[in-house]
């Protein structure tokens, strides 16, 4: 019950945020806080729907895991691109490497938590090296661009 809380109060704060002048909350910065706001709202929605699902079956609790793990990145992306937006903001070039850099790190998580050739006992320990070492890049990845903006 308590992602269904999360995701309803993030569609309420979104709501506000984004329905607020141009004068006040610039379009640009509207885009931008929409992809936190799409994560966070992706990801606590689907973290309720497996939460609520999953006794069903195991075909579909194992659907709905699947896509909580899919949620799960679009926050992490999600989460990234406002901090990469304002972090370099008078610097675009950078900030659209990281900015791509991030996105396609989080498309091929959840192309590997999607595809179910990765949950064949045959490729579990390839699913769980590259996603180790994906989730490494994602979280430990930052400290690249903080370094950048901070020392270049």
């Amino acid at each position: 019950m308590s992602p269904l809380l999360g995701c309803v109060a993030f569609i309420g704060v979104a709501l506000w945020v984004l329905t607020r002048p141009n004068t006040q909350v610039q379009f640009m910065e509207k885009i931008i806080f929409s992809t936190y706001f799409a994560g966070a709202i992706l990801c606590l929605g689907m973290s309720f729907l497996f939460h609520t699902v999953a006794c069903h079956s195991v075909s579909v609790g194992k659907l709905f895991s699947k896509l909580d793990y899919t949620g799960i990145t679009l926050l992490i992306v999600g989460s990234f691109i406002p901090w990469l937006y304002y972090g370099f903001y008078c610097r675009p070039q950078p900030m659209i490497i990281y900015i791509t850099m991030i996105s396609v790190l989080g498309l091929l998580a959840m192309i590997v938590s999607l595809w179910d050739k990765f949950a064949e006992p045959k490729y579990r320990l390839v699913y769980s090296l590259f996603s180790s070492r994906l989730v490494f890049v994602l979280v430990l990845g930052q400290t690249h661009p903080i370094f950048h903006a901070f020392y270049v």
